[in-house]
């Protein structure tokens, strides 16, 4: 009976040492772990691979945060030319290290902060109230939610480019990228959000299309009984004949034609004066995608304009022409006029007896 009351409590002592000893070293493990992140970042950043170092540093920094390992990571964000990063961090030690005691360590923070801040680029994001009180509301920079304190801040943001976006309920994307260079300062203005058309709701494309014209057909024939049957247009009981009244009709065509080249030439002024808006000191190649569909939808008006004037012109040519060659007293004929217009200009087919 003694001998297994030693026992048992030998074995329960075991399954408490056991216990004990296996909880102990996992949590011993991640300090060492942390250094060996720590010292491998630092063997790249050596090497100039600061691309391979900063995430190591910031697992490191994860597991045994510290304002050290912090520093680094500054450094190595600086390395690979994200100064804005870089910048917060230096002041995130600085204020820490204040905190702790360690002046050797703030004094080289503030070095650095002091050093970077002139090379900052800024984006300043203003959000007009009209647009800010649509229901669901977000603006994001780069995939990040901005909070209403951001709006209209000079923000530091490292050099490169940046996406912009806002959306709202029932309202199509606004999404812009800027590129930044250290000391630049960008301005971004929010539009007013377009409604989104619902998907059963088809959308007409820009597209230029003529109908052709009535056909005026002119003709004239002898009874059988030798008296003259019912008096056409332009035949010898007088008023206009029929090549006169497809001339007026080509020719109001025409005009019309002229009407929409001028409406939609106006339109492709605007729409590119827009586009051109959301290109940055006005060069077209650095347009957002905004721009971009501006520009698209302004050479469509431009192609629209076009076709207008051409096939306008045309057809009032070809109704001057048949003004004056229309005789005074209409023969009787059967005449049949049908004006064609297309994408690359406009004309006509005349057809008949003489």
């Amino acid at each position: 009976m003694i001998a297994n009351k030693h026992l048992r409590r030998l074995f329960a002592g075991g399954i408490l040492t056991f216990t004990l000893g296996s909880t102990f070293p996992s949590a011993a493990q991640t300090p060492n772990e942390a250094q060996t992140l720590f010292d491998d970042a630092l063997a790249l950043m050596k090497l100039g691979k600061y691309a391979d170092a900063c995430p190591k540093l910031v697992k490191s920094q994860q597991l045994d945060p510290g304002t050290g390992t912090q520093f680094r990571l500054a450094q190595c964000y600086e390395g690979m030319g994200k100064i804005a990063s870089a910048w917060k961090l230096y002041v995130e030690v600085a204020n820490e290290s204040k905190k702790a005691g360690r002046a050797d360590r703030e004094e080289q923070a503030r070095e650095r902060v002091d050093e970077l801040r002139p090379r900052l680029p800024t984006l300043t994001i203003f959000v007009p109230a009209a647009v800010a009180s649509s229901p669901g509301f977000q603006l994001t920079r780069d995939a990040e939610r901005l909070e209403k304190l951001d709006w209209g801040q000079k923000i530091p943001v490292d050099p490169g480019d940046h996406v912009v976006s806002a959306v709202a309920d029932k309202m199509k994307r606004f999404q812009q990228t800027v590129s930044l260079v250290e000391k630049a300062n960008i301005e971004v203005q929010i539009p007013t959000l377009e409604p989104e058309i619902p998907a059963n709701i088809p959308t007409a494309s820009p597209s230029v299309s003529a109908t052709a014209a009535p056909t005026a057909t002119s003709s004239a024939s002898p009874s059988s009984s030798g008296t003259s049957g019912p008096v056409e247009p332009g035949t010898q009981g007088g008023g206009m004949g029929g090549q006169k009244i497809a001339a007026i009709t080509i020719g109001a065509v025409g005009v019309a034609g002229i009407l929409v080249g001028l409406g939609a030439g106006a339109a492709a002024i605007s729409q590119w004066n827009d586009a051109l808006s959301f290109c940055p000191n006005g060069d077209r190649t650095k347009c957002s995608d905004q721009g971009i569909r501006l520009g698209a939808d302004a050479s469509v008006s431009a192609g629209v304009s076009t076709v207008g004037f051409i096939a306008g012109g045309v057809m009032l040519a070809g109704a001057t022409v048949l003004w004056i060659l229309a005789p005074s007293s209409a023969p009787k004929t059967g005449l049949q006029i049908v004006p064609v217009a297309g994408q690359r200009g406009g004309g006509m087919v005349v057809m008949g007896s003489f």
